[in-house]
């Protein structure tokens, strides 16, 4: 990613890590946070309506914006950092895990 950074497109483009080993490049500014925030405007909701799981770098900005905010259990540290909770791993279902759970409290 420093060599994406290094590079004269850095003022508009910007890389992130997006698991097993692969970047995103993005334009600046436009990542999964801003593309939610965009919906829940539409929608008249907050952060605090939204609940979301990430396991990479390009998840943080997301994670950050949603009160119920998971990392996944192999998530690294700056995403788990970046989230309020955190879920068992991708092989162990943990999305469902947590979804099924809130569900169940709502019955």
């Amino acid at each position: 990613m420093k060599a994406i950074s290094d590079y004269k497109t850095s003022q508009r483009l910007v890389g992130t890590a997006s698991g097993f080993g692969y970047i995103d490049i993005i334009t600046r500014g436009l990542h999964k946070g801003w593309a939610l925030q965009q919906l829940l405007k539409r929608w008249h909701f907050t952060g605090d309506h939204l609940m979301a799981f990430g396991d990479g770098g390009n998840d943080i900005e997301m994670l950050k914006l949603a009160k119920y905010s998971y990392a996944m259990a192999n998530a690294p540290k700056n995403v788990k950092a970046a989230a309020n909770y955190q879920a068992k791993s991708n092989d162990e279902s943990g999305v469902l895990d947590v979804i099924d759970n809130y569900l169940a409290s709502i019955d």
